[in-house]
């Protein structure tokens, strides 16, 4: 059930270095209370000619009626361990929405989640994000604030705190459009430079 629109990503795929395909997704499906969304991980088994698919529930919440949604804009990448790492939003209310990342160190058996930036009201980031894991396994995250209209960054060392960078939009270092941050997709270059495409008005 995809829900609310086509608007938000939904889903994401990637494949890891030991040639596992997997893939991330957002699912909501009706409640008594309101929609009850989770986020899924999965990979991909078998040959060609009759694949099959598996899947691990990495995120979900019971919401009720005045609630949002968790677990849309998922992004997927794999460490140098082959380990997933997911980045998605968690949007409990109107006026509150966080970007978490979920990491798994079993190769998707279980994951550990942490928020990456949101503040506890009055701002909504983290969708429209994208992770890309470096082979020095930093991680990079693009995200849209919608609440700021700017596009943001966020940065991991493999052994660090994250840091968050303002990149476009108003009052943010390049400073070019009145909104910017739409449908962002992030990559790291082989030296460990962000590299991020996106929308600006």
């Amino acid at each position: 059930s995809v829900f609310p629109s086509t608007v938000a990503p939904v889903l994401d795929a990637a494949v890891a270095a030991n040639e596992t395909v997997g893939y991330a997704y957002f699912f909501t499906e009706p409640g008594t209370a309101g929609p009850n969304s989770k986020l899924y991980y999965g990979v991909r088994a078998g040959p060609t000619s009759a694949p099959a698919f598996g899947e691990k529930l990495v995120y979900n919440s019971n919401q009720g009626a005045t609630t949002f949604l968790i677990g849309q804009h998922p992004s997927l990448d794999f460490d140098t361990s082959s380990n997933p790492v997911i980045a998605f939003q968690d949007a409990l209310t109107a006026t509150r929405g966080f970007l978490m990342l979920a990491r798994s160190s079993d190769k998707g058996t279980s994951f550990a989640v942490e928020t990456v930036d949101g503040a506890a009201t009055g701002n909504i980031v983290g969708t429209f994000s994208s992770v890309d894991v470096h082979t020095d396994n930093a991680i990079g995250i693009s995200y849209f604030d919608s609440t700021n209209l700017r596009l943001k960054f966020a940065k991991k060392a493999a052994n660090g705190s994250w840091r968050r960078f303002f990149v476009d939009g108003p009052g943010a270092s390049c400073g070019v459009g009145t909104t910017a941050g739409s449908y962002s997709r992030f990559k790291w270059t082989s030296s460990g430079q962000p590299v991020i495409a996106y929308q600006a008005t």
